[in-house]
């Protein structure tokens, strides 16, 4: 079998360096520091999924850019949350972060009992 692919994840959030890792892998180790890191925390932090905006005729773009992440979120949900009032829609599109927040929201604001 030949060995798998890595690609680019994002950068090592102690020294800036860019970490790969493969699709499957759940960890990533910077060959700098030797920092271990979750790969889908990484993925999270680069910039190209938590900032800028999106046309709004486009919104799977969004779906996409998160799913590259491991986050699932429909077009569909999307549009609902701007419906219900919960996601602002700019002349230009959706924020990134915006819908992130809406995403992980729930997890963060559960109590643990």
């Amino acid at each position: 079998d030949p060995p798998e692919q890595c690609r680019e994840i994002g950068t090592c959030e102690l020294c800036n360096t860019m970490l790969t890792a493969g699709a499957t892998d759940q960890w990533a180790t910077c060959p700098v520091c030797g920092r271990e890191q979750r790969a889908q925390t990484v993925k999270l932090r680069d910039s190209r999924h938590c900032v800028g905006m999106i046309p709004s005729e486009f919104g799977g773009g969004i779906s996409k850019a998160f799913a590259v992440s491991g986050l699932k979120v429909s077009r569909k949900t999307i549009t609902t949350w701007e419906q219900r009032g919960k996601l602002p829609r700019h002349a230009d599109g959706y924020a990134y972060c915006d819908v992130y927040r809406l995403l992980i929201g729930p997890d963060l604001t559960k109590s643990v009992r």
